[in-house]
């Protein structure tokens, strides 16, 4: 709950705007408690009439109390019916609180510049990468379970940081697991649309480990799959630049995890791990890819065959 509605003191006029729609749902629940605990009455689209709204929030039953009142693409009304409600609702003592929902309105203009002066103007933006793994460790613990290491840093990696669809996957990996079962990647791995990305993930971490035989069993199912090797390719040579990155980086601070698309969890990792290379290995692993890329798209070797070699080739090297 922000910060706004956490006050207590109910307003008559509340914006909600951003993207979080689950955040926002819990903040109209706390809102509707707040009120009284009635039922929320819902009007939505840009064709809602202000007169509408206003008459139903004027007549309500009293076995059947409404304690709040949403419009939905509120910022898709016309300025006359905006406007109108606004001030209707500034007018009329008693009636209850009213939230004007959407992803955004332009505050530049009436009346959204003096709601956004005036009334409540609370704010719902994504969370971050770090506060949507926090929520989904807490999401999972609040049904039960222990994620293993990673785990929710590879949920938001897989599905985003979009908090209704986190809650759903962990309710999905939660009953495929079982009740009080570590939720662990290979739960991951085969309840989660997305994960089919995991198993690069999996290649990758293979690579980096200098697990030769691993990675070789990940692409063959990769390649039985029908991949393509093109994809498989660019997985490689991800993996291989965040290698080169890491080993010219003095710590993980140094290291750019934006620029490469790596996960925060991932660097502490990642920096150690390249250690296990020198800068020639590197070197000589990134045309030797190269190489491989060629021969690849020109049809003067078997894809499968020349990721294989050049696999156990990056995992032998230097031993």
């Amino acid at each position: 709950m922000r910060e706004e509605l956490g006050k207590k003191r109910l307003r008559r006029i509340y914006l909600f705007t951003g993207s979080e729609e689950l955040q926002k749902d819990e903040a109209l629940d706390e809102l509707r408690r707040t009120a009284g605990g009635g039922v929320v009455r819902k009007f939505s689209g840009p064709e809602v009439r202000a007169e509408d709204v206003l008459t139903a929030a004027a007549n309500q039953s009293l076995f059947e109390p409404v304690s709040v009142i949403v419009v939905r693409q509120a910022g898709k009304l016309s300025r006359d019916e905006a406007e109108s409600l606004i001030a209707g609702w500034g007018a009329v003592e008693g009636l209850p609180p009213l939230v004007a929902w959407d992803t955004e309105v332009d505050r530049r203009h009436r009346p959204w510049a003096r709601l956004a002066a005036e009334i409540g103007d609370v704010e719902f933006p994504p969370p971050r990468a770090s506060e949507a793994s926090a929520w989904v460790e807490a999401e999972a613990r609040r049904r039960g379970h222990r994620l293993a290491r990673g785990v929710p840093e590879l949920l938001v990696e897989l599905v985003g940081c979009d908090l209704l669809t986190l809650r759903r996957t962990v309710e999905v990996l939660s009953l495929a697991a079982g009740e009080g079962a570590t939720i662990d990647e290979a739960t991951v791995s085969a309840m989660v649309p997305a994960a089919n990305a995991h198993a690069f993930y999996v290649l990758q971490d293979a690579l980096t480990a200098r697990d030769g035989r691993r990675a070789v069993t990940l692409l063959r199912e990769a390649f039985a799959d029908a991949q393509p090797p093109e994809l498989l390719l660019g997985v490689l040579f991800a993996e291989l630049r965040r290698l080169l990155i890491a080993r010219e980086s003095r710590s993980a601070a140094d290291y750019p995890a934006q620029e490469t698309r790596t996960q925060p969890w991932k660097v502490k990792d990642l920096i150690p791990a390249s250690r296990r290379f020198s800068k020639r290995d590197l070197a000589r692993a990134l045309d030797r890819l190269a190489a491989a890329d060629v021969a690849i798209k020109t049809g003067r070797g078997e894809p499968a065959a020349l990721l294989e070699d050049w696999v156990m080739t990056v995992s032998e090297a230097g031993t």
